[in-house]
């Protein structure tokens, strides 16, 4: 394992350009809002892992495919302090080493007076966590982004991946860039720098030294290139040479001085310095304007993989129907639509050569070519899918706030009097401060009514499960009020009698005709053998009572004719 020190200091790795930080961000803070509107699951919360270490990759300025090794660990970084579940600094699991590692940095900067950084996973995590996680839980002066401001981490965040990937596993990595620590300091560049593009394609990363004289030594990878370098005594001289030198200058000059700003955006600012003060002139950055740039689409990546015992269990039946069926029928389509081009890659050899000679006698172009690129016997085959994220709207309004914000700090930049650039930048922040405000209670806002609409569509859900159960309810009331009209005309008993009944006998059976008329056939069905059984349970002693009295009735009306018939025949036989 390589290591680095105040005499073997590291060169500075130059990040690459992004084209737009602040949109970068801000698309890993709508996929962790997304992620924790949807149940998570270990591979969803891993997905969310890789894109925000991807991400994070990209806003530092290092490419996510030359650093493979370092972006997996710091996914598994993710997952060890349980970053997708913190809520504050404490709650993350990575908080108390990342305190004992800022205290080191900052203790061996002061007392070396060269820069020092935190090793990859755990500083490219704390941005995450900043960044993303955290960024409406935290101020926005709070311990952990002012070390990140004060330290240049943003920038040295591409160097610290650079040397975790070339075998540099120190907890603090030292860098060949003399470092002033007191407030609002203008910083000299570092004194050794490397092209990231070029790193990775030539095999000498380390360039020559600047000067000659007082050198020494040293190798940075295990390829064992002698590099020669200036000890910090060297470049220490080099810097009081140069000043003795600007003395000789009473002009003051224009220089361009770079101010760090939020989400390692730098921004050009002119001012009058005197003569004798050295100050390096960085690369000019172009004044920006207020169409703003298209914000680049977030590219998401997902793991996926297929295994053969789940295709033989859907190809299996398939292959038998070969057997017996047509093989210009349907079964084409059926086949096809299993298959794909990276499914084929598990199927054993037998399955493969059997739908090799299919296509071929079916003129299937399509799953040769496949069948073709499946050479190798595997049970297991993975692949990474890619799929690019559209552009949000807002992002391509030409009046976005951002945008102001955006043309407001470079108009503030173009102020040489500090005294009213200081105040005007101070404003400047709290208005950015209470717009983040503002935003952050849109997005609660918005989150809340998500909760309400949830609820509600809950609630609907349940009153439907009411009603319908109270629908329920209601029929089956129905049919029994329906089971007892039927009980009730059926004990209605009609009692024959004779030619001279009372009117009132004849009104009862027109009304028992009207109930009976009434009752729905398909009732009287379903009853039929119910009827018979109620008939002769509950009705046997009433009717039984009810012969009885029409017995007696018409007994009684027997009497009542003989009487009448007496007189009758009695006046007969006397006429006679």
């Amino acid at each position: 394992m390589s290591r680095s020190s105040v005499a073997d200091p590291l060169p500075v790795i130059t990040p690459l350009e992004c084209p737009q930080p602040e949109a970068t961000i801000d698309s890993l803070r709508r996929c962790f809002l997304e992620a924790c509107l949807v149940p998570t699951t270990h591979k969803t919360i891993h997905d969310f892992y890789h894109t925000l270490i991807a991400g994070i990759f990209r806003f530092v300025g290092s490419d996510t495919q030359e650093y493979r090794q370092c972006l997996n660990v710091c996914v598994n970084h993710c997952k060890t302090t349980s970053v997708f579940r913190a809520d504050s600094w404490n709650s993350w699991g990575g908080f108390a080493a990342l305190l004992t590692r800022m205290e080191k940095v900052e203790r061996l900067t002061r007392h070396t007076g060269m820069l020092h950084c935190i090793s990859a996973p755990t500083l490219v995590v704390a941005i995450a966590v900043q960044q993303v996680i955290l960024h409406d839980k935290i101020r926005e002066n709070d311990k952990i982004t002012r070390f990140f401001k004060d330290f240049d981490c943003y920038k040295k965040a591409a160097t610290a991946i650079y040397y975790y990937d070339m075998n540099y596993r120190q907890e603090i990595l030292t860098l060949d860039q003399v470092w002033n620590i007191t407030p609002f300091a203008i910083q000299v560049p570092p004194n050794q720098t490397i092209d990231q593009l070029k790193a990775r394609t030539v095999s000498q990363k380390i360039p020559t030294p600047r000067l000659q004289g007082s050198s020494e030594v040293i190798t940075l990878d295990d390829e064992q290139i002698p590099v020669k370098r200036e000890s910090s005594v060297a470049s220490q001289a080099l810097v009081i040479r140069e000043q003795r030198r600007e003395k000789a200058m009473p002009a003051p000059a224009q220089v361009q001085v770079p101010m760090q700003m939020p989400m390692a955006m730098t921004m050009p600012m002119t001012m009058t310095v005197p003569a004798q003060m050295t100050v390096p002139t960085p690369m000019s950055v172009p004044t920006p304007t207020s169409i703003p740039t298209l914000m680049p689409s977030m590219v998401r990546e997902t793991l996926k993989e297929v295994f053969r015992g789940d295709m033989m269990t859907k190809l299996q039946p398939l292959l038998d129907r070969l057997k017996s069926e047509n093989w210009n029928g349907i079964i084409q389509r059926d086949i096809m639509g299993v298959l794909t081009e990276k499914n084929v890659r598990v199927l054993p050899s037998l399955a493969k050569n059997t739908l090799y000679l299919w296509a071929d006698r079916s003129q299937n172009a399509e799953l040769k070519s496949w069948l073709a690129q499946a050479q190798d016997d595997v049970d297991v085959f993975q692949w990474t899918e890619r799929y690019v994220e559209p552009v949000p709207s807002a992002w391509t309004n030409p009046q976005s706030a951002h945008v102001l914000f955006h043309d407001l700090d470079a108009m503030i930049m173009g102020i040489p009097q500090l005294t009213i650039r200081g105040p005007i930048q101070a404003k400047m922040n709290m208005l950015r401060g209470i717009f983040d405000q503002q935003e952050k209670i849109h997005k609660d806002e918005m989150l809340h009514r998500v909760d309400n609409l949830q609820s509600d569509i809950a609630k609907l859900h349940v009153q439907m499960a009411e009603s319908k159960q109270a629908e329920g309810q209601a029929t089956s009331k129905s049919a029994e009020q329906g089971d007892d009209t039927e009980e009730s005309d059926e004990d209605v008993v009609v009692i024959e009698e004779d030619e001279d009944a009372d009117e009132g006998s004849k009104k009862k059976k027109n009304k028992k005709r009207k109930m009976e008329e009434k009752v729905p056939k398909k009732a009287k069905k379903r009853k039929v053998e119910e009827k018979a059984s109620k008939k002769a349970t509950k009705k046997g002693e009433k009717n039984k009572k009810k012969v009885a009295t029409t017995a007696t009735k018409k007994e009684k009306l027997r009497e009542k004719r003989q009487k009448r018939k007496k007189p009758r025949l009695y006046q007969e036989t006397e006429l006679d």
